[in-house]
């Protein structure tokens, strides 16, 4: 894994972070169990780390160095 990976890779589990615990807030908020609403949020995390990551990379590696060329 390369250094600008690596970053990329911090920065999206940091805004991840962030939005797993204002996630967690809200669910509360609308009444979710604690247990609800750590479930919900694993799959939510997971599933848009996944899309954050990949679309990132997408234009970084694919869309701009098309451009590029």
């Amino acid at each position: 894994m390369n250094k600008q990976s690596l970053e990329l890779h911090i920065e999206t589990l940091t805004q991840m972070l962030v939005g797993l615990i204002l996630g967690c807030v809200i669910l509360r908020a609308f009444g979710l169990t604690n247990s609800q609403s750590i479930t919900l949020q694993v799959i939510f995390f997971v599933v848009s780390y996944a899309r954050s990551y990949t679309i990132c990379w997408l234009f970084k590696e694919v869309i701009f160095k098309q451009k590029a060329n």
